[in-house]
C-alpha cells in the first residue's frame, strides 16, 4: 500500500493502530501487516548479526524463543513438531511465490525485466519438474 505519510497513522508514515474501516486500506494498519511477517517470514530467525559470508542466522525451529507465547495445550499434536510448522511456512511461501508468478505472466508491464516474465515454474500437476524457485523451495527429492 503506497500513501503519502499524512494518510497514514498519525499522519507520519506509520501504520494506523486499528483496522482502517476502508477493507481497501486492510494493509496500511499493523495486525494484518504483522499477521503477513509472522507468517511468511521464511525458515531463518532475525539475524543476530553480520559475517563475512552474509546474516549469522538460525533455523526457526532451532530456537526455543519462536515458540515463545504459544499455549502447547491449544496447539493441535500434528502442528507441534517444529518441521512440521516450518513445511507449512514454506507451503505458504510457495504459493504466495506461484500467485505472483502467474499474475506477473498476466499483466504486462513497461518496463518490466524480460527474465521475469519467463520465470521458471515449480512443478505442475503431473509432476513434471519445469524449473525452481528461490533458494531451492519447493525442490523435489530425487
Amino acid at each position: 500500500m503506497h500513501l503519502r505519510a499524512e494518510q497514514t497513522g498519525e499522519g507520519k508514515g506509520y501504520p494506523f493502530d486499528d483496522i482502517h474501516p476502508d477493507v481497501a486500506w486492510t494493509f496500511a494498519s499493523k495486525e494484518p501487516i504483522n499477521v503477513i511477517e509472522d507468517s511468511l517470514n521464511g525458515p531463518l530467525d532475525t539475524p543476530l548479526g553480520i559475517t563475512g559470508a552474509g546474516p549469522r542466522q538460525r533455523l526457526q525451529r532451532d530456537d526455543p524463543a519462536s515458540f515463545r507465547g504459544f499455549n502447547p495445550l491449544l496447539v493441535p499434536q500434528r502442528f507441534r513438531d517444529p518441521v512440521t510448522r516450518e513445511a507449512i511456512k514454506a507451503a505458504a511461501l510457495l504459493a504466495v511465490y506461484d500467485a505472483a508468478a502467474e499474475r506477473a505472466q498476466e499483466v504486462p508491464r513497461p518496463g518490466a525485466i524480460p527474465a521475469a516474465r519467463g520465470a521458471e515454474r515449480r512443478p505442475g500437476p503431473g509432476g513434471a519438474r519445469q524449473g525452481g524457485h528461490p533458494r531451492g523451495c519447493g525442490e523435489q527429492a530425487s
